[in-house]
């Protein structure tokens, strides 16, 4: 057999197992987060002495929309299939994907929340009744070692992630000439865009949470909430203030927004706290 047939064949063999693997594990993804809204969602709103609906949307976040979205792109997935989930080597599963491409969009949302879902979600199961309402579900729903609420609710931030390596590994075994090449790299470039715009998300969160945890560890504190005006924590450390002949060790902090200094007390707590825009003139204390 001649070389170039035998590396055709290889890259027949891995791109259907590729294929294989995307259409598989997009029909599991969707299978788990039906459950998640069906199952658990759904009878959690029936519950409303046991949860209030600000917390079930944070906790939940918008995980409809993106249920909606996968079961649109998985139909889709479906029909390039031959309607049956058959994948072939000249399967266009990616130009399939393209089409929905903008529908992933809801994963912004979802990734920004995520942080603050996890943490809304770990106080409310230090409630027995809202822990064994879970616990319930997810006996009722045959779901076995997966029964841990806060692992069904990261899948789509992993979903979302798993996305441009599956297509990186589609593209190494799509020759040029195949229907789905332009396809599948033009795939690759926007999930990769959606997942650094996703995590960007998460980013910003972890970074608000640090400085509400900051602010709150400060006595004395007037005014508005820090992160009304700012977004992130730049520098932090001591100075020495000279006023009249004394000097005074001082705590400074400064954020994108503001500045600020205060009176040590503790080893992680201030006092008599002096603030101001970046752009603004220093208070004295």
């Amino acid at each position: 057999m001649a070389a170039g047939q035998t590396d055709k064949d290889k890259c027949l063999k891995f791109r259907v197992h590729v294929l294989k693997e995307i259409y598989d594990t997009e029909k599991a993804y969707l299978e788990k987060i039906e459950f998640v809204v069906q199952h658990v969602l759904c009878n959690a709103r029936e519950r409303n002495k046991l949860f209030r609906d600000n917390v079930l949307a944070t906790v939940f976040c918008n995980i409809e929309d993106v249920l909606a979205h996968h079961k649109a792109l998985f139909a889709s997935m479906k029909e390039c299939s031959g309607g049956k989930g058959v994948v072939r080597y000249e399967s266009t599963l990616a130009s399939c994907c393209l089409k929905h491409i903008e529908g992933f969009d809801v994963y912004h949302k979802y990734g920004s929340n995520h942080e603050q879902a996890q943490r809304v979600l770990r106080e409310i199961l230090q409630d027995p009744k809202v822990l064994a309402f879970f616990s319930g579900c997810m006996l009722l729903g045959d779901m076995g070692d997966e029964s841990r609420m806060d692992a069904f609710l990261v899948m789509p931030i992993q979903r979302i992630c798993k996305y441009p390596l599956l297509m990186k590994e589609l593209l190494k075994y799509t020759p040029a000439d195949h229907p789905d090449y332009q396809g599948v790299q033009s795939c690759l470039q926007k999930m990769k865009n959606i997942c650094n715009a996703t995590n960007e998300a998460k980013r910003r969160w972890e970074k608000l949470e640090e400085i509400a945890e900051w602010q709150n560890s400060i006595e004395g504190w007037e005014g508005p909430h820090i992160t009304e005006s700012c977004n992130e924590m730049i520098l932090k450390g001591q100075l020495t203030k000279i006023s009249a002949g004394n000097t005074q060790e001082r705590q400074i902090f400064l954020l994108d927004n503001s500045l600020v200094y205060c009176k040590k007390i503790a080893s992680h707590t201030v006092r008599d706290v002096s603030k101001r825009r970046r752009s603004s003139s220093t208070s004295g204390d």
